[in-house]
């Protein structure tokens, strides 16, 4: 009995922490920016205009999903960088955090 308790009190932990983790990812003091895409998978050219434009407009935190797939890129005000999180196909949130901190010179 006190086993498959273990086993239950387990999961649902490692459930909270997961869902803790996903909640603390966008958490930020910037407001954020959302982009939703529907129907076709965005481009990586259309992907980098809402990320040009969330830029221009202050933007520093910045969402982009396409149905359940999601990349997030966040400015760290103390780090100076942009760090990205997350996919959409073969368009990785950290890659284009890197990209823009390379145009940005850093």
């Amino acid at each position: 009995m006190f086993y498959g308790a273990a086993i239950v009190y387990a999961a649902v932990y490692n459930l909270y922490v997961s869902h803790k983790r996903r909640v603390l990812l966008m958490s930020t003091l910037h407001n954020i920016i959302e982009y939703q895409f529907h129907n076709r998978k965005p481009s990586k050219k259309q992907i980098m205009g809402c990320i040009d434009n969330a830029i221009k407009s202050d933007g520093k935190a910045i969402s982009i999903s396409w149905g359940e797939n999601c990349l997030e890129l966040i400015w760290h005000d103390r780090q100076l960088q942009w760090y990205g999180y997350g996919w959409i196909k073969n368009i990785g949130g950290d890659n284009i955090a890197q990209e823009l901190n390379y145009k940005k010179g850093f």
